[in-house]
């Protein structure tokens, strides 16, 4: 694929560990109709419920009894309001949620694939925006958590090669998956190459199941059809990468992972300005196949400000965005042909739209050997939405 828009959440980088938020509904006093029973031999089956909100500040909660671990897809359909579904559990003798989702894959109506263990689950229907009547669907399904799926080991530092069997019938077919250990608050490097084929990448929690919402998701992101992205670990354990060819050729492929030191307090702000790059730019070992140096600089934005950030240079350079100050902002990463403007293959341009004020670290990097340094002209350009 040539162009790709994307919608990233991403997570502080000198957060510790995840932060957990109490469930926004309560499982006390639900009247029978409220709960529903999961059969552990049913698959396919679906559970409708309609229900209403008066105001957007209301929420209506269903408890979900599940007596067998079972894959669940829960859908909310509402044509008057923007819904939003959030998933809770019991942790140490309290709710806390689990799962949220905003917005559906293709529409405004959200989406939660989730494997639950047995237990008591709750399934909150809220409003981002006005009120109205809607449908909660919750169907049981056969997915398992990718934990349960083969993978092979990889750690930060490493290159791994692989290869892909052609299948010129599909499209975007997932094929290869990689257990990464990482540790809480660590920002990683992620890059997949190949000479043979469209690369797409995806980060993924392994107690949830592919269709779920990843960590992080890349395509076409450096040096024309390869992927690179960066992500930081919300807790300590493991993530599974995923590999997808985009075109069915297959052929062989490297996947190299860095871990990234966590960035200074105050990253200068960037500007339009040509930088040098070399190993002298090196605050780690580069990982074999992955001579990446970067330095990081300080994007920030007003509430509805696009600011796109537009890099040439040859080797290919590499823009990601690495942590979000302050948490919750949803910047907006997009290659080529921004605003208009055609940008060539090799040169990656991205840009984020700012949900309020706020700031991101930017990394910019580029491929770079021993006694050979790279120049890259970086530019800013800014508009309002």
């Amino acid at each position: 694929m040539r162009r790709i828009v994307l919608l990233v959440a991403l997570v502080s980088a000198g957060a510790a560990s995840a932060q957990v938020e109490e469930c926004s509904g309560r499982s006390a006093n639900l009247a029978p109709d409220r709960v529903i029973a999961l059969d552990p031999k049913a698959k396919d089956r679906i559970e409708g419920r309609r229900g209403e909100l008066k105001a957007s500040s209301e929420t209506a909660v269903w408890a979900l009894d599940v007596k067998a671990a079972t894959g669940v897809r829960i859908d909310v359909e509402g044509s008057e309001f923007d819904p939003a579904v959030e998933l809770c559990g019991e942790e140490g003798g309290r709710l806390v949620k689990v799962d949220e989702n905003l917005d559906g894959p293709r529409s405004l109506n959200p989406q939660l694939d989730r494997f639950l263990e047995p237990g008591r689950w709750l399934v909150v229907v809220k409003s981002e925006a006005l009120a109205g009547p809607f449908t909660l669907l919750v169907r049981q399904t056969d997915e398992k958590p990718l934990a349960e799926a083969p993978s092979q080991p990889i750690r930060a530092g490493e290159t791994r090669r692989g290869t892909i069997k052609p299948e010129p019938d599909m499209s975007i077919t997932l094929k290869d998956r990689w257990r990464l250990p990482v540790e809480a608050g660590r920002s990683y490097l992620v890059t997949a190459r190949s000479d043979a084929f469209d690369t797409i990448l995806w980060v993924r929690d392994p107690a949830l199941t592919s269709r779920a919402a990843p960590l992080a998701q890349d395509d076409d992101g450096w040096d024309r059809l390869n992927s690179a992205l960066s992500f930081t670990a919300p807790k300590a354990g493991d993530v599974i990468i995923e590999i997808g060819d985009n075109n069915g050729n297959g052929g062989t492929y490297e996947l190299a992972v860095r871990a990234l030191e966590p960035p200074p307090a105050n990253p200068p702000p960037l500007t339009d300005v040509t930088i040098t790059l070399s190993m002298a730019d090196a605050r780690a070992p580069v990982a074999e196949g992955l001579p990446v140096v970067y330095r990081l600089f300080t994007v920030s934005g007003n509430a509805g400000e696009r600011v796109r950030v537009e890099a040439a240079g040859t080797p290919t350079p590499l823009l990601a965005v690495l942590a979000e100050t302050p948490l919750g902002l949803l910047p907006l990463i997009s290659r080529g042909g921004a605003n208009g403007r055609q940008r060539s293959e090799s040169n990656p341009d991205l840009a984020m739209t700012f949900a309020r004020p706020g700031a991101v670290v930017l990394l910019v990097g580029a491929p770079v050997m021993p006694n050979v340094p790279v120049q890259v002209r970086l530019e800013v350009v800014r508009s309002r939405e």
